[in-house]
């Protein structure tokens, strides 16, 4: 058995290789995109900030918008357009989101279409990120039971509800 990866042949499809800004980092992500390699890479991730509230016109504040640029500049490094949507749980801000599924709806698609005005394709979305990691919720709002500070299962089948009846997000 090789046990030297640097070896072992790359498989071809149907495994889509995929390039993480989710952790923002550039290093990393040129790291990553020369052991990949950009013929190889498929997919990305970037990552929504539900910090600010995002209001019916759906414009995201300055600071959302300059971490989502930052991944996407990230992302184009890479020469990928197909990226996956997820939520950057740092950047949370439980009193705006807690409980408050159209918040959530409304950063995850002005996300989305920031995203596709910049030339990307959101081919999927991840609304809450580690929903079943419960070390969140005690550390940063006291919630119990075990909840994150994202929500509860049913506020997130709202959220899900919401992003799957928006025709404009139809096939993500």
């Amino acid at each position: 058995v090789n046990e030297d990866i640097t070896l072992m042949k790359i498989p071809a499809s149907p495994i889509k290789w995929g390039m993480d800004t989710a952790w923002d980092d550039q290093a990393n992500v040129m790291r990553g995109t020369n052991f990949i390699g950009k013929d190889v890479l498929k997919v990305g991730r970037i990552s929504f900030q539900p910090s600010d509230i995002v209001g019916e016109d759906l414009t995201l504040s300055n600071a959302q918008k300059t971490a989502l640029q930052s991944r996407l500049n990230h992302m184009a490094l890479t020469g990928v357009k197909d990226v996956l949507l997820n939520c950057d749980h740092e950047a949370l801000v439980s009193s705006n989101y807690y409980g408050k599924p159209t918040n959530w709806y409304r950063v995850i698609k002005a996300s989305v279409n920031y995203a596709k005005s910049k030339g990307f394709n959101v081919v999927a979305i991840a609304p809450f990120n580690e929903p079943d990691y419960k070390g969140w919720g005690d550390a940063n709002t006291g919630l119990k039971d075990g909840w994150t500070d994202q929500g509860t299962v049913a506020h997130f089948k709202e959220v899900a509800r919401l992003l799957t009846e928006d025709t404009d997000l139809a096939g993500i």
